[in-house]
Parts: structure tokens; C-alpha cells; sequence
């Protein structure tokens, strides 16, 4: 492996940018593997589950897999992570941000975050955090901390993920991968599972989950706004996401020579972005009621266009026969 740059791509988080890289690293460029433009919402009292996603980001890759691994201790992790890191194959990691020193709030609070682990250097991990656009070493020490914080305050189990690419199976997605993709996006869009598709769990899928968002964001916005603020920011992160799987919804099918489809998912996408643009107005000029209107209206705008972009993709499978 050469040097290793950061990859930038405003349409990905932070565990999307460390896969992307390094499938841009093996020669695949990323517009393959972001291709999913469904939505899911579900209510979890206090909290929600909202996400455009419904599979692996190696979903159409033929011959790559994303390999994830879970740990009941850093500890346990760590050992695992040195096993696994060659010259050839990094590994991404989740961690709390603010427990790693190169962070602007270190220790100030806690959020899930994820980074590439490139190679054991005199003791130290070399890293790489594309988001934040940092290489240098980290201390095994640090490491350890920012796993540890990320299982206890993010509740979540520590984690590694890496990619595994069979070079005798290995090829792009061809037109017909296209096709199935399309065929999922608007399934999932009209509320339904296509055979093989997982259930993500008990919530609802599609056009009707803006809906169910209206009135979280009623509650939401209707609260006292020292309280609505934190969750605010996640749903706005939510919106976001959705946002950005529109885009590169877009980019993919351009990528497969299909640019007469993108329009209307790109104008979608611009909606998404326009209501998580206002929702973080509300939040930073504290005028929550008065913006209710406004991210409601765009919110019905954003229904209108995904049913738009549903139409569209539809006649064009019925015309072509797939």
C-alpha cells in the first residue's frame, strides 16, 4: 500500500468515507457502492431509527464483502486488530470522537465516530480519519480509551469492519445490477420487501415514514428548546443522511450511463437537504414553533418529488422490460 491521503466526499459519513477510500484504493471507484434511496423510520420511545439504508454497501459489488466483527472488550478488539492489519489491508474501527486528542472538544461529551486503521508503527497505531482529514499516529493507550468510551457512553459493542475482495470474482455492477437496484429503492419507497430483502425491524418503510417524521418533529419542535436542542442535531444528521443517499443515488446511476433518471432523485435530494437546513435554523435561532410551517411545507415538497422519482424509475422498467 502507498501513501494514504484522506478521502473527501460531503455526500458520506464517517464509516462511509473510511470503505469508500479504501475501495477507491483497490480501484473501484465508490459511485458503485452507494446506490440505496429507500427510508425507514422506526419509533423507539425516547429515540428513533431513521435511515435511508437497507443493506451492505457491497450490495452489487460482486466478489467484495464488508467483514464486521463485534467484541465484548477493547481488549479483545485490539488483539484481533493486529492480527488483522497487512500491508495490503487496513482496518475501520468505531470510536467515541471526544476521546481522541486530536479532537477540537476532547473529553468535553461523546459521539460515535469511525476511523481507518492503516498499520502498527514503533508501538503506535498510524490513522487515518478522513472526515476530519487527520493522519498521524494514535497511542495504543488512546485507542483503548476511545474504544472503551464508545461501548460505555454510545452504547455500543466495540466494533471492526474490513474489506475482503475475491479477484476471481471481482466484477463491476452491469446493467442489470442497475436494474434490481432500482427495482429495490422503489420497493422500498412503496412500503414493500422484495424477495431477499431483510427486515430492517418493526417500523415502516417509505412514503408513509414522512408522515411518522411530521410528527416527531411536531413533539420535537414543541418542546422547551433547551431540552429539543441535542435530539434536534441527530435529526438533523438523520435528514442529512437522507439527503446525501439521494446524491449518490444519482451518482451511481450516472455512473451506469442512466444520467436521464437523475433529475428528479437530485431534486429529492435538494428537498431532504432544504428541511434538515431549516430544522438547524430552528435549533441555532431558537424560533422552533415559527419554523414548524416552513419544515412542514418542505417536508410535503419532499413527499411530492420521491413520489415523482418512484413514477419515473417505474415507467422506465416497465418500458425497458426489467
Amino acid at each position: 500500500m502507498g501513501e494514504v491521503t484522506a478521502y473527501i466526499d460531503s455526500n458520506k459519513n464517517c464509516f462511509h468515507l473510511v470503505l469508500a477510500a479504501i475501495l477507491k484504493r483497490k480501484g473501484i471507484h465508490p459511485d458503485y457502492a452507494w446506490n440505496q434511496a429507500g427510508l425507514y423510520y422506526e419509533d423507539l420511545g425516547d429515540e428513533w431509527k431513521l435511515t435511508p439504508y437497507f443493506e451492505s454497501v457491497d450490495n452489487c459489488l460482486h466478489g467484495v464483502q464488508v467483514r464486521s466483527e463485534s467484541f465484548s472488550t477493547s481488549d479483545h478488539l485490539i488483539e484481533r486488530l493486529d492480527a488483522l492489519l497487512t500491508p495490503e489491508r487496513t482496518v475501520v474501527v468505531g470510536v467515541d470522537i471526544y476521546e481522541l486528542p486530536y479532537c477540537l472538544y476532547y473529553q468535553e461529551k461523546h459521539a460515535p465516530h469511525s476511523i481507518e486503521i492503516l498499520r502498527r508503527e514503533d508501538g503506535n497505531y498510524q490513522i487515518c480519519d478522513h472526515f476530519f482529514q487527520f493522519i498521524d499516529p494514535l497511542s495504543r493507550s488512546d485507542l483503548k480509551k476511545a474504544l472503551d468510551s464508545y461501548e460505555q457512553h454510545c452504547l455500543l459493542k466495540t466494533n471492526l469492519h474490513y474489506l475482503q475482495l475475491s479477484e476471481r470474482e471481482w466484477k463491476l455492477p452491469d446493467l442489470a445490477d442497475a436494474m434490481t437496484v432500482m427495482k429495490k429503492n422503489c420497493a422500498m419507497m412503496e412500503g414493500v420487501l422484495l424477495e431477499g430483502m431483510e427486515p430492517l425491524g418493526s417500523g415502516i418503510y417509505g412514503f408513509q415514514v414522512i408522515d411518522h417524521l411530521m410528527h416527531r418533529l411536531d413533539t420535537m419542535l414543541s418542546m422547551e428548546e433547551v431540552v429539543a436542542k441535542e435530539i434536534m442535531e441527530e435529526m438533523y444528521c438523520n435528514l442529512k443522511e437522507i439527503s446525501h443517499s439521494r446524491d449518490n443515488y444519482g451518482a451511481f446511476l450516472k455512473r451506469m450511463g442512466l444520467e436521464e433518471l437523475i433529475s428528479p432523485i437530485e431534486e429529492a435530494g435538494q428537498c431532504w437537504k432544504a428541511a434538515a437546513n431549516m430544522l438547524l435554523r430552528a435549533k441555532v435561532a431558537g424560533n422552533h414553533e415559527g419554523m414548524k410551517p416552513r419544515i412542514f411545507k418542505r417536508l410535503e415538497r419532499v413527499k411530492e418529488q420521491e413520489r415523482l422519482v418512484v413514477e419515473q424509475i417505474g415507467n422506465y422498467l416497465a418500458v425497458t422490460g426489467k
